[in-house]
């Protein structure tokens, strides 16, 4: 996803990447055989309605750089996916601790090749940056353990609703109507699969 950050704008990018949960539904279904029932599925596309509101994508999504983004998509997908098979019988901090082990032995082969010096106020936010994606992947394997791969998925769409507000508080860069509207069909579609999953 940061590869294809170089080449395609980023709210194409986002358009594309929030794809994934889409293919959660449908490697979920196929692969760990969870039963999806038309409401998942409406909550879903419902999302990926809200998502091409706020990134609106324009012809450049059509250029070859964008199938790293979709590249992308599709990892983290099979990712998400393969969490919910593993926390089944594995803790989540045990899944997180392999996961960023493996992650960084792997990457530390490229290393070399790619490294820059980095002063010490970037380097205090990479330390940040790493605080925040333990939290946020500790969260989403315990969520993974209480709930199907298929309900969570339309779920990861508030993602945007988060981005919008840090783009406003740090960056000053405030939605316009659309975007809200995006956002508002976004929250909707994650409302429609708790009220349903609830009455069911």
């Amino acid at each position: 996803f940061l590869s294809s950050l170089k080449y395609v704008p980023i709210g194409e990018a986002t358009a594309v990447l929030f794809l994934s949960p889409v293919m959660v539904v449908v490697l979920s279904h196929y692969f760990l055989k969870e039963k999806t029932n038309r409401w998942q599925w409406l909550s879903v596309v419902l999302g990926l309605i809200g998502v091409a509101l706020v990134a609106r994508p324009t012809s450049a999504i059509f250029t070859p750089a964008i199938l790293l983004a979709l590249a992308s998509a599709f990892f983290v997908s099979v990712y998400q996916m393969l969490t919910r098979k593993v926390v089944a019988t594995d803790s989540s901090v045990a899944s997180n601790f392999l996961t960023c082990t493996i992650a960084s032995l792997a990457l530390g082969l490229w290393l070399p090749a790619f490294w820059e010096p980095i002063n010490w106020s970037t380097g205090i936010l990479l330390i940040i940056q790493a605080i925040f994606v333990i939290i946020g992947h500790l969260f989403l394997t315990n969520a993974f353990q209480r709930a199907t791969a298929a309900t969570l998925a339309p779920f990861s769409y508030v993602q945007i609703l988060f981005a919008s507000i840090m783009g406003i508080v740090f960056f000053g860069h405030s939605p316009d109507y659309l975007t809200f509207v995006g956002m508002s069909v976004i929250i909707a579609s994650g409302v429609l699969l708790v009220l349903r999953t609830g009455r069911s």
